[in-house]
């Protein structure tokens, strides 16, 4: 019943299921809902922002065990455009942007550590690039902004802010998700950052990004057994 209120409110069909990681309070019951894929336009967020707002009314509370997790993505993104996009972020230092909200702090060990991005910055600043690409070119899960197997960059950071539910902060939140959201758009426009060009670090990571999975070789790799199952049975095709 309350997935289909929350289904209804943002238009489409998400998905609820258990989590293991939360904690209840007396009287309460857990659950992760996993949205549907929502298009980011300003009617949209009006939807979610309100969404949110009504949370209390449906009587759904949010305790420090909670995390709200955004998947950023578009059509065609590579691993390539996700590592640099994150790159771009750690080296100029701009991914401390999207650690706070005001006074809230959006990371929490160990669900969502931003130790990595501090790694690389320095790293960036060092001109220690091969060890800068080993801390980004990775799929580890409990980093506050996470390169996502999916194939969407992951900014898991925000853990607190709902825990008292405000119109302001719900607002505020969505004011960060758009700076986020176009510093993505302006790191894959350039070739360069303060301390790294695009070509350098891409010569260091393109020997690493074969190890990191991503969902936009699950098609070619299905396609590829495919061809192969028909190359040795060709009268498959028959059937």
């Amino acid at each position: 019943r309350l997935k289909h209120k929350f289904d209804s409110m943002l238009g489409g069909e998400g998905s609820m299921h258990g989590d293991g990681s939360l904690r209840a309070e007396c009287g309460y019951s857990t659950f992760e809902y996993a949205s549907p894929v929502i298009q980011f336009t300003p009617v949209n967020i009006q939807k979610v922002i309100k969404f949110l707002d009504s949370l209390p009314s449906m009587f759904v509370k949010i305790n420090r065990t909670c995390g709200f997790h955004t998947h950023i993505s578009f059509k065609g993104i590579t691993k390539k455009d996700a590592v640099w996009a994150l790159a771009s972020m750690a080296s100029d230092g701009s991914y401390e942007e999207f650690l706070k909200l005001g006074r809230t702090n959006l990371y929490r060990a160990p669900y969502a550590k931003p130790t990595f991005l501090h790694k690389a910055y320095s790293y960036a600043k060092n001109g220690q690039y091969r060890r800068m690409v080993d801390v980004i070119v990775d799929n580890e899960k409990y980093r506050s902004i996470r390169i996502h197997p999916q194939g969407t960059i992951e900014w898991r950071g925000p853990r607190t802010f709902l825990n008292t539910i405000k119109h302001s902060k719900n607002v505020a939140f969505f004011k960060k998700l758009s700076k986020f959201i176009m510093k993505i758009n302006e790191s894959l426009d350039k070739d360069y950052t303060s301390t790294i060009s695009k070509v350098e670090f891409m010569s260091y990571a393109n020997s690493r990004l074969n190890s990191l999975y991503f969902k936009e070789e699950n098609v070619s790799h299905k396609s590829e057994r495919l061809a192969e199952a028909l190359m040795r049975r060709p009268n498959t095709i028959n059937h």
